[in-house]
């Protein structure tokens, strides 16, 4: 049941990390989901005592989170996917997960700077490939993946109006990404 319960968990969160790239939006069902999952592990190892400060702590992680949603740090659905996460490593791993997450997320910080900052210097990349000689067919394909690239960070025109106007940092694929390591290693031990 644990290796089940670990598999469906790392299909829904890789999910829920390819649709806060693509949309920048977690669904509330993919943490519902990973909440249920974490419940179902508690309730199949059996001990009341770590299910109890399991719970305790996604609570405390829920309103931490929420008070870092009302001041524009993360994302809503970063909120409440990094709760249900909570409940699904335990309250042993909370510590590990916490750190990963915060590595990664710096991490994929820093890609979105870097990507953001250099961005003026990309758009003319495919000029000069058609007048070093490449053809338009390369030029073409150039410019259209350096146009999905900037898209990754930018919100979609259709949030743009709700958007901040700065970089958006996809912070689910931090969660997601620890999340996995967390329950990779311990279904290993």
């Amino acid at each position: 049941m644990q290796s089940l319960t670990t598999i469906l968990a790392i299909a829904v969160l890789i999910v829920a990390a390819y649709g806060d790239i693509r949309r920048r939006l977690i669904p509330n069902e993919l943490s519902i989901a990973l909440a249920v999952l974490g419940l179902a592990r508690m309730i199949v190892t059996g001990d009341s005592i770590a299910a109890l400060w399991t719970m305790a702590a996604g609570a405390a992680i829920l309103v931490i989170a929420f008070l870092c949603f009302s001041r524009g740090w993360i994302g809503g659905g970063d909120a409440k996917l990094l709760a249900a996460v909570v409940l699904l490593v335990g309250y042993r791993q909370l510590p590990d997960l916490l750190l990963i997450m915060s590595l990664v997320g710096g991490v994929i910080a820093l890609v979105v700077m870097a990507i953001e900052k250099l961005r003026p210097l990309m758009l003319p990349v495919p000029i000069a490939m058609q007048f070093a000689g490449a053809s338009l067919r390369i030029a073409v394909w150039t410019e259209e993946s350096l146009e999905r690239l900037l898209r990754l960070i930018r919100p979609s025109a259709s949030r743009a109006a709700e958007a901040p106007s700065r970089p958006s940092v996809p912070y689910g694929v931090a969660i997601a990404a620890a999340s996995i390591a967390v329950l990779v290693f311990q279904s290993s031990l």
